[in-house]
């Protein structure tokens, strides 16, 4: 199951690396696809988190949390995971309240930075 969870290559590019874990994420079984949708869900809440916090104390974000390419894999996660667990109340959660809180923090953000 663990296989099913980790890039295989790391000679491959960003993006092509990421694409090729959420297929192989997709293509695993029900209890693989359900730990991936719970680790994205993590990870969504936590850049969440550092971008609240990074706001309130008029900081800036690291870099590597709001790398685009980064945000893209986030975003491409809930579509593959939606074929294959479809209704699954993860899929739902990363999709509809995670990541639509995600680009409200990022726009928030964004907006405080650009006063400062």
């Amino acid at each position: 199951m663990v296989g099913s969870l980790r890039s295989s290559s790391i000679s491959k590019p960003y993006r092509r690396r990421k694409a090729a874990l959420r297929q192989q994420a997709a293509a695993a079984g029900p209890e693989a696809r359900t730990i991936f949708a719970a680790d994205k869900v993590s990870k969504v809440r936590e850049l969440r988190s550092a971008i609240v916090t990074a706001a309130r104390r008029q900081e800036p974000v690291e870099e590597s949390l709001l790398a685009p390419r980064r945000l893209a894999h986030l975003r491409h996660c809930p579509g593959t995971l939606q074929k294959r667990l479809g209704d699954s109340p993860l899929a739902e959660q990363l999709m509809r309240a995670e990541l639509v809180g995600l680009n409200n923090d990022l726009k928030a953000y964004s907006e405080i930075k650009a006063l400062a």
